[in-house]
């Protein structure tokens, strides 16, 4: 394993959902030069279908986008496609929402090195890995925290939740936070591994709306950044939204590198 440069992480994050995706039962990966993408049929969420990295180029490019679209409505599946910087074309975005998307959500990318965001722990906060018994304090901290989101993204969260109880993978880690015992918030840490190179991904964030401004989503990051140094991870990256996470993470410090557009279609036009 090479040490990774904070440099590196921009790339990295461009990556990071085509890295977290491996093959299991009932998922199809369709992975070309043109489109990565993923279809789930037993799971109709947003979560678990999608386009995860487009380079559509030398024309006919609304032909193949309108194509991808349909074959996902001919499953009845919702889907997601998702925006980098890299995405070709250069104006993905603009042809996405003239196709009247239910939601599209902004986020930014950022990462740090762990030495650094190890040192923001909140007393009185701890956390502790997702399990059978506290699944329902973990469900209603998600549903707290993400209802004025929408009803869409708590399912989604909570699907995927239920996806890591049934098939437990060491390399993602789901989290409930409680301050002073009261539960607080929720997280999720993926290792990813791209060659050489290895970071954290702190994803699948949210804090309960009557505890924020109380520190939970730094001591939840500098937890994290702790478990990583202790597996000799040296980066852990993260992409946070506008709205909620993305002023938290300038203010710890954590260097940004881009942002990316989340696309939600429903299963029907």
């Amino acid at each position: 394993m090479s040490i990774m440069r904070l440099e590196e992480a921009g790339a990295m994050l461009e990556k990071s959902l085509v890295l977290m995706t491996k093959k299991r039962a009932g998922r199809v990966i369709a992975d070309s030069s043109e489109l990565f993408s993923v279809t789930e049929m037993g799971k109709p969420f947003h979560a678990f279908n999608g386009v995860y990295r487009t380079r559509l180029q030398g024309g006919r490019e609304d032909e193949r986008i309108d194509a991808v679209m349909a074959e996902f409505r001919s499953r009845s599946l919702p889907f997601r496609w998702y925006v980098f910087p890299s995405s070709q074309p250069a104006d993905l975005a603009a042809r996405l929402e003239a196709r009247k998307p239910t939601l599209v959500i902004r986020n930014f990318g950022f990462a740090a090195m762990c030495e650094t965001t190890a040192s923001l722990e909140i007393p009185g906060l701890t956390v502790e890995p997702l399990d059978a018994c506290n699944f329902m304090d973990y469900s209603m901290v998600v549903e707290d925290s993400f209802l004025e989101i929408g009803r869409p993204a708590v399912e989604n969260i909570r699907a995927l939740a239920r996806e890591a109880l049934r098939k437990p993978d060491p390399g993602y880690l789901i989290l409930l936070a409680r301050l002073g015992g009261v539960p607080a918030g929720f997280c999720a840490l993926r290792i990813l591994r791209d060659d050489a190179r290895v970071a954290g991904f702190f994803c699948g964030a949210g804090v309960r709306p009557c505890l924020r401004r109380r520190g939970v989503m730094r001591g939840m990051i500098a937890e994290r950044a702790k478990a990583l140094i202790e597996r000799k991870v040296p980066i852990l990256m993260v992409y946070g939204s506008e709205k909620f996470s993305a002023p938290i993470f300038r203010k710890l410090g954590f260097r940004e590198f881009h942002e990316m557009r989340i696309y939600e279609f429903e299963r029907n036009s």
